[in-house]
């Protein structure tokens, strides 16, 4: 082998030895990216479900207030 082809073959390996790097940083990236995406949404679930519930306790109270002031309207 020559100096020219074991030049060739450091670069040819650097710059596969970058690619898996990038590849790597990338994949971890895209895993962090999930985990956030998925504690958000978990976390928006969690805010809508706790909305709706109170939303439920605050349409019973008025349907119960709807009630008795009719039931006064009606005496």
């Amino acid at each position: 082998m020559t100096t020219q082809d074991l030049t060739q073959l450091g670069i040819g390996g650097v710059s596969i030895g970058a690619i898996v790097m990038i590849v790597k940083c990338f994949i971890e990236f895209i895993s962090l990216q999930e985990k956030n995406f998925n504690k958000i949404l978990g976390n928006h679930i969690k805010h809508s479900t706790k909305a709706f519930q109170n939303n439920e306790k605050t349409t019973l109270k008025l349907v119960n207030a709807i009630d008795k002031l009719t039931d006064k309207l009606d005496k």
